[in-house]
């Protein structure tokens, strides 16, 4: 089983590295297959501010609006993840003169999203939302897109908890901003089955919001510090929010020039967001107040690796051998190729099987296989090739499963008990 609208997070993940095109396509498809999606909704709503049909855009978002208010407030800062301030600010225009189109509460929402702030799902409960006299079941619920209303109506049904019930809750609780609720959920699904995916999923899913509300709160009592600015971005780097964590990182070093967390975390960030430039000229400025630190050391040489300064490379990588046990996999790999565009062919072999475990595309065993070849190991350069096909072949069973997600464990079950 595939946890819900990952074709949405994708394109999200798509915005934020400005593939427009992908993005869109990804939405457009999540929203014919999983029309309760409503990421997917928010995600073409954002696509349209891009396009400047803020029409199209707030018909999108009134839609949702009118779905589940509790959704679209926990997830509306999402409509400006790496939005441009002129894009941002026509949008605010637009919607802001609709006085009559666009009701208040949601007016309202938006607003404080697109002002960097947003309402806090918890606050609704104060505004006393009444009741529902809906008779549908949780599942009916769920398929409409109406997952606070989905997640009350599991809460209301009594006797002993059930798999196919506590991922259903996971899932209306997360959706409808209640991440404690997730979290509370996704505990007893893994108390249940300590193996489950969906489980882990969703605590990590509702972790991550938790996270970012607790930081909130240490910002509230730590203002506008250095440290706060680089934890917030910290985890915006965490989430692929690279566009995001640089701001914060940017603002941590106006607060605090040269401050070593926000030096390190902008020179990942724009690795990762594939600036190789920036990279390697933050990690270089870095280093020359910590010439020793293996983090550092890693970025500059994966940013001249990039560039195909192999030579150059080689001194950063040896002093990035003292890195996390979980990076070190990396460091070889980095250097089994360094050492193979440097004609030493045994010494990239043993770096690259030193390295194997960080192989997450076939590129390291391919490689492998080729300097085998060059020394005549023919038996040693087929397993390499055989390895590049399991990698692949394990790739793209992954995505044929995001493409054609299996969702019955959302569904009702006769093994479980029919909710009212």
């Amino acid at each position: 089983m595939q946890p819900p609208c990952l074709h949405s997070e994708l394109g999200f993940a798509l915005l934020r590295h400005h593939d427009l095109a992908g993005a869109t396509a990804e939405f457009s498809s999540e929203r014919t297959a999983h029309p309760e999606c409503g990421l997917a909704l928010l995600g073409q709503a954002r696509i349209a501010i891009n396009n400047a049909d803020n029409e199209q855009a707030l018909k999108l978002l009134q839609e949702l609006w009118g779905r589940d208010h509790r959704f679209f407030v926990s997830n509306a800062p999402t409509l400006t993840e790496g939005l441009g301030n002129d894009t941002a600010s026509t949008f605010v225009a637009y919607f802001t003169q609709q006085t009559t189109a666009v009701q208040s509460n949601l007016e309202k929402v938006l607003f404080a999203a697109f002002n960097g702030g947003g309402q806090d799902v918890d606050d609704m409960r104060e505004n006393g939302e009444p009741a529902s006299t809906d008779q549908r079941t949780a599942e009916e619920f769920y398929a409409a897109g109406e997952f606070a209303q989905c997640a009350g109506r599991l809460r209301s049904v009594g006797g002993v908890a059930h798999a196919e019930r506590l991922r259903l809750l996971a899932a209306c609780s997360f959706f409808a901003g209640d991440s404690e609720g997730a979290l509370s959920a996704a505990t007893a699904l893994e108390a249940l089955q300590p193996h489950s995916p969906e489980a882990l999923y969703w605590s990590i899913q509702a972790g991550e919001r938790l996270a970012v509300k607790s930081l909130a709160r240490f910002q509230q009592l730590e203002s506008d510090s250095a440290r706060s600015h680089v934890l917030l971005g910290d985890i915006y780097h965490q989430l692929e929010r690279e566009d995001d964590a640089q701001t914060e990182y940017q603002k941590a070093l106006v607060l605090e020039p040269g401050n070593a967390g926000a030096m390190l975390g902008s020179a990942s960030a724009y690795l990762s967001n594939n600036n190789i430039e920036k990279a390697r000229d933050t990690a270089r400025a870095a280093l020359e107040r910590s010439p020793q630190d293996p983090e550092l050391n890693l970025i500059l040489a994966e940013a001249m690796v990039a560039q195909f300064q192999f030579s150059d490379a080689e001194p950063y990588l040896m002093k990035s051998l003292n890195v996390k046990p979980q990076m070190l996999g990396h460091v070889h790999a980095l250097l089994g190729k360094v050492y193979a565009e440097t004609g030493r062919t045994s010494d990239a072999i043993r770096q690259l099987k030193m390295g194997e475990s960080s192989d997450e595309n076939g590129s390291i065993h391919y490689l492998l296989a080729r300097l085998y070849r060059e020394t005549g190991d023919t038996k040693n350069a087929s397993a390499a090739l055989e390895q590049v096909k399991t990698i692949k072949q394990q790739r793209h069973d992954r995505v044929k499963t995001v493409e054609d997600p299996d969702l019955s464990s959302l569904e009702s079950s006769p093994a479980a008990p029919s909710t009212p």
